[in-house]
């Protein structure tokens, strides 16, 4: 008999990692979540080097949203487990009230605001480059879940972007877009993910 993975997520995760000298400098990853066993909702992750979070006094970890069951719930079990996120900070970290708004036309473009309490931080995603659907057969080879032993699988639509921006409260992070051509192939890190779906698998299925 063939089991149905279980869904554990159905939404977006655009994010967008900003690098200097070769060292990340500012990231942010968005969640908007359609499906998830803690309801819908949004989450914003903000990760920042010391230098950008004293220009702009805000911490180095964030996480802001409006369903704090939900941030807490991708936080732990997929965002930080993702390359450039991996610290043991986001365990610690309270999920923040916030508001959100999305100006977007995904074949272009995407404009993200969030407002919380003292804080207005706005991300762009610019230049949408590709289209590509993509699947990810047990991401992370197993090291996902809460507890860090969990296998999942996940699908989604990446629109990789050739620029993109953050500011926070008005104030641009500093670092830069990484873009570059691999084998006729685009990589950058900023992208929007569209239709991510996120299933829980077991080892050999």
């Amino acid at each position: 008999m063939i089991r149905n993975p279980d869904v554990l997520f159905c939404g977006e995760n655009p994010q967008i990692v900003l690098t200097e000298n070769d060292m990340t400098t500012a990231a942010i990853s968005y969640w908007r979540c359609t499906y998830s066993p803690y309801g819908e909702g949004q989450v914003l992750l903000v990760m920042l080097d010391d230098d950008n979070a004293t220009r702009v006094k805000h911490p180095t970890h964030t996480i802001y949203t409006d369903n704090a069951l939900m941030a807490r719930f991708v936080t732990d079990a997929f965002n930080r487990h993702f390359e450039d996120w991996q610290s043991e900070k986001w365990l610690a970290v309270t999920p923040q009230q916030a508001r959100f708004a999305i100006e977007s036309d995904s074949r272009r473009y995407q404009r993200l605001s969030c407002h919380g309490d003292d804080v207005h931080i706005v991300a762009e995603w610019q230049d949408v480059a590709t289209h590509e659907l993509r699947t990810f057969r047990d991401i992370n080879n197993g090291g996902m879940g809460v507890k860090g032993d969990e296998h999942f699988d996940v699908s989604t639509v990446i629109c990789l972007c050739r620029g993109g921006r953050v500011e926070i409260n008005a104030v641009s992070l500093t670092g830069e877009i990484t873009t570059l051509e691999r084998d006729g192939r685009l990589m950058s890190s900023a992208f929007l993910a569209f239709s991510e779906v996120w299933t829980k698998t077991q080892v050999g299925e």
